[in-house]
Parts: C-alpha cells; structure tokens; sequence
C-alpha cells in the first residue's frame, strides 16, 4: 500500500517530464520556450554528464555569450511554435 508521499512524488516527476517534453503544438519543449536553453536534468548533475562538464570547464565571459546567443534563439523557437500553432488551428478548424 502506498501513502501520500510516494504519490507526490509521482507527481512530481509526471510534472516535470511534461514540462521537458516536446509538444506536438508546438514542436519544443516548454522549458527550451521560456529559457531558451534545454534543460538540464538532476540525474546530469549528478553523474556529471559531457554537457555540465562542458559548462563547468567555461570561462565567466564564454558561459555569458553562450547564454546570449541562447536567449536569440528563443525569439526563432517561439516563432516556430506560433506557426505550428497556427497551422494546427487551421488544419483542426477544417
């Protein structure tokens, strides 16, 4: 029998796995739209996975750039996911 705790944190993992996963309206991932950068799971933080070994190994300046052509990005991904939006209303509405 399980008890509240094991349910919250089924929850809680379900809810952060919708967050993270790509959307067929919109064809990103939430997080990426608002961020403009993919997430970076716990489990990677803890095993030290290539990408935060990466960012860790990074200059103060380069971490700041990288960040910067990321947020550019977010402008193009959000376009993208309006007009898959879009698309899809038109596509339902026929």
């Amino acid at each position: 029998m399980s008890n509240q705790g094991d349910g919250i944190l089924h929850f809680n993992e379900s809810l952060w796995a919708y967050r993270m996963a790509c959307h067929g309206a919109t064809k990103v991932c939430l997080y990426q739209l608002m961020y403009g950068h993919e997430v970076v799971l716990p489990w990677e933080l803890k095993v030290g996975s290539r990408c935060v070994t990466f960012q860790d190994q990074l200059t103060t300046n380069e971490y700041l750039a990288l960040m910067k052509d990321g947020l550019e990005d977010v402008t193009s991904h959000q376009l993208n996911a309006l007009i898959n939006v879009e698309a899809n209303k038109a596509r339902v509405s026929r």
